[in-house]
């Protein structure tokens, strides 16, 4: 299940009701900022950040926010997913990193 805590400024993912990752952010004007994406190693290579990721770019793009992607998990997400990258572009909404 993923949670976003918006007072924390993160996503958390949990796994039988254990918090197993989280991606955390920064607001800044119209932008949001990734700042660290971070799973528990027992839990890594399993698809948890991406998850996560994804859940952070769905409200951003609801939003409205322009995505800066500090967090170098981040940034390769979206190298590796282009279809998220041309969903912000396409919106003017990809900030550089």
């Amino acid at each position: 299940m993923i949670e976003r805590q918006a007072e924390q400024h993160r996503y958390v993912a949990f796994l039988d009701g254990e918090p197993i990752a989280f991606a955390a952010y920064r607001d800044a004007g119209e932008n949001r900022v990734f700042t660290t994406t971070v799973t528990n190693p027992a839990h890594g290579g399993r698809g948890y950040a991406g998850l996560l990721v994804e859940a952070a770019f769905k409200d951003a793009l609801d939003e409205e926010r322009t995505i800066v992607p500090q967090c170098s998990y981040v940034e390769h997400y979206l190298r590796t997913h282009p279809e998220w990258e041309q969903a912000f572009e396409e919106r003017g909404l990809l900030g550089a990193s």
